[in-house]
């Protein structure tokens, strides 16, 4: 399914990270007609067979935001959470999961185990679990500079905070490198 997303569907957004489903970086929605009504699971697309989700509903990053950030991404970007950028698309679907079932803004159990399925380079979580605290509040104004001053001090290389981040369309360079070429 990922190379599906990425080369067929042009949605560079879901990253390619291990291709063995344990960075959570290809992370997507699939969504499946029970009782009724659609319910969605987070899943790493690296490891979907094509035929595993005929007839289901596949949810990118891409495909969150219509008008606007959902409100995970807003959340990731008024609390400095998008990093490098890297990581963060597959984190917004999976959390965005965690929101569709109707988990509590205060359970953050569930908030850290969903995370345990993601790999990142930059920092720690403490971010995320604040943008996830953050989700019933209304957004916040921010100085986006300053977040991105705050996320280079934390992970140690410069980075930036801003919405296209949030959004799977910023911040990695594999995604705007010249075609046949390798970024280590």
């Amino acid at each position: 399914l990922l190379d599906i997303i990425r080369y067929k569907q042009h949605l560079a957004g879901t990253k390619i990270g291990c291709r063995e489903g344990d960075c959570g970086a290809c992370t997507a929605l699939v969504g499946e007609l029970k009782n009724d009504r659609v319910e969605y699971r987070s899943m790493t697309s690296c490891l979907l067979a094509l035929a595993n989700v005929q007839g289901k509903h596949i949810v990118t990053v891409e495909g969150l935001n219509m008008d606007k950030l959902s409100p995970v991404q807003q959340a990731l970007v008024d609390e400095s959470g998008t990093q490098c950028g890297f990581c963060t698309p597959g984190i917004v679907v999976r959390l965005s999961a965690l929101r569709a079932k109707g988990t509590a803004v205060s359970d953050h159990g569930a908030v850290e185990r969903a995370l345990q399925a993601h790999l990142c380079r930059c920092t720690g979580w403490q971010t995320i679990v604040e943008a996830w605290d953050q989700l019933d509040q209304p957004p916040a104004e921010r100085d986006l500079d300053a977040a991105s001053r705050r996320a280079t001090i934390e992970g140690g290389a410069p980075q930036t905070v801003a919405p296209a981040i949030a959004e799977g369309s910023g911040g990695f360079a594999d995604d705007t490198a010249p075609e046949r070429s390798l970024v280590a």
